[in-house]
């Protein structure tokens, strides 16, 4: 759902006699014509629409050539009546959101300012009380693996144990920041923000192998071993230890980002990164967007929600866009992606395959 429109008693009649209403109905219908069942209707209350329907019935032989666009309206399923807004001063204002045409184009992010880009975002959100945020690699720059790496090989070559763990990457910050601000900004206008739920789904497929190869490579060195055998063998079970706490590690990041959005709801699912089409014989991934469930409303996202922090930056990078995705094949595809991939379920290294 990108636009909304309101009609209230004998409108229609007032639209059909003013040409002036009608050319701004006809614009609005002409310009969201393709996505015209995300269309939606604002009435006074739920009887109103039976109301409408049979006064509009009463005069459309007087207007033959125009009726047939009221009619179009009248279809739509999404009628919502005005007293379901607790706050109804921007239903009949603020509602015509978003430009149709320009954001079903790719929008790369070097042409946008931040103000641009969360106006989007919230103005696409407004009446879903369930948004879901689904990005594969969320997590993959949240802790910093390479240091930790480093730490733990200089230790066993000082033949010393200390306990060590993964700790925030420098990266973390923008995405801490940058989904933040998202999230903050579409709880902020959202005509539902008392019932609201926010689900974000990922992985941690690269930690996953940053992992494995690791502990692969700790265990040569501990059959190559003339000395600190006992050392090696401490980080070995070090890095299980680690690698099995890291889906709670990722679930409390993200719940310590959002910690400060009063969501009714926050629920985070650690999902297995790809799964076999048997069909297809090839992996299936899924893909990387938000979504407003009740409104059917899809901005897939590329590169990744760190969309705000460092803007000069990103407005350098050709890879990082957004775009409403408007197929209903392509929206059911994506939607339904996320359901389908099993929970991730940590595995002991040893038994991780080797093929990525």
């Amino acid at each position: 759902m990108l636009n909304a429109l309101s009609f209230k008693e004998n409108e229609f009649e007032e639209i059909l006699c003013d040409q002036t209403k009608y050319s701004k109905l006809q614009e609005f219908y002409f310009v969201n014509k393709d996505y015209i069942e995300n269309i939606l209707i604002i009435i006074n209350n739920k009887d109103q629409i039976k109301k409408l329907i049979e006064d509009f019935s009463k005069i459309k032989y007087k207007y033959t050539d125009k009726s047939i666009l009221i009619e179009q309206f009248l279809k739509l399923k999404n009628k919502i009546p005005l007293s379901t807004f607790k706050d109804t001063k921007y239903c009949l204002s603020d509602i015509h959101t978003i430009d149709i045409k320009k954001i079903k184009q790719t929008i790369y992010l070097k042409t946008l300012e931040c103000e641009d880009l969360l106006e989007i975002f919230q103005k696409t959100t407004l009446f879903s009380k369930k948004i879901t945020i689904c990005d594969p690699n969320l997590p993959s720059f949240f802790f910093d693996f390479k240091s930790y790496k480093k730490k733990i090989e200089a230790n066993i070559k000082n033949c010393i144990y200390k306990e060590i763990t993964l700790k925030n990457s420098f990266k973390s910050e923008s995405y801490k920041i940058s989904l933040k601000e998202i999230l903050h900004k579409i709880y902020l206008s959202n005509y539902f923000k008392d019932e609201l739920n926010i689900s974000i789904y990922c992985t941690i497929k690269d930690y996953e192998k940053n992992f494995k190869d690791f502990y692969y490579q700790l265990n040569k060195k501990l059959e190559k071993a003339q000395q600190n055998f006992t050392v090696i063998k401490n980080y070995i079970n070090s890095v299980e230890n680690e690698y099995q706490n890291l889906r709670k590690k990722v679930e409390n990041f993200i719940k310590e980002t959002l910690k400060d959005v009063p969501f009714k709801k926050l629920s985070i699912e650690i999902k297995e990164y790809s799964i076999k089409d048997s069909n297809k014989n090839v992996n299936v991934l899924y893909n990387r967007y938000l979504y407003a469930e009740e409104t059917d409303t899809m901005i897939e996202v590329r590169m990744g929600f760190d969309l705000l922090e460092d803007i000069k930056e990103l407005k350098k990078n050709n890879q990082y866009w957004i775009k409403l995705i408007s197929p209903d094949h392509e929206k059911k595809m994506n939607n339904l992606e996320y359901k389908i991939f099993q929970d991730y379920k940590s595995k002991d290294l040893a038994n991780i395959s080797s093929k990525y």
